[in-house]
């Protein structure tokens, strides 16, 4: 238990963030029309809900957010992981669930970076996490999703109405929601 209150010990997730309810996708104007740019319109089954972005979240084990990307709704967990610029300190330790299996970014993180990828998994060639952490980790994550759900972030994504011409204004505006 003690690896888990180190600083150097962080935890990745993914979390959907619904920007509109599902009817009114149509009007509104912050994300495309579903025909037009499907990739903002996603669905938790897990949640059963409806989406438009999917925030990827790099936190300590105490809680402190190091990282938040903000992407598309269809965007699959390993596209935001590798999309990270991951600011942590040598010889940190990486935890993060199934989704995030990748053996090649695996090694490349630990050979660039010196950061340790311990996703869940039954059998690896590296042992993956130990049994006793699994139940640890997997309260840890929630914190990820209580965090977002409940934060400035959502609300203000919800309440944003002016329509944006291109990504990279989209992706500044979204941006700018975690710095204010």
């Amino acid at each position: 238990m003690a690896e888990f209150s180190s600083e150097k010990t962080v935890l990745l997730d993914s979390c959907p963030v619904s920007v509109c309810r599902f009817t009114r996708r149509y009007r509104f104007r912050l994300y495309a029309y579903e025909a037009e740019n499907p990739a903002y319109v996603g669905h938790c089954y897990a949640k059963d809900d409806d989406y438009g972005l999917k925030a990827h979240t790099l936190i300590t084990a105490s809680g402190r957010p190091v990282e938040v990307l903000l992407l598309c709704a269809r965007s699959h967990d390993l596209t935001g992981m590798k999309e990270m610029t991951f600011p942590l300190t040598e010889g940190a330790t990486l935890y993060a669930d199934k989704a995030y299996n990748d053996y090649r970014y695996e090694d490349r993180l630990a050979r660039e970076s010196d950061i340790t990828l311990q996703p869940i998994r039954k059998k690896t060639r590296s042992g993956g996490m130990k049994k006793r952490w699994r139940k640890r980790f997997l309260k840890l994550v929630k914190r990820i999703e209580t965090t977002l759900a409940g934060s400035a972030i959502c609300s203000r994504a919800k309440s944003m109405r002016s329509p944006s011409e291109d990504s990279r204004s989209k992706a500044w505006r979204h941006s700018s929601l975690l710095t204010s």
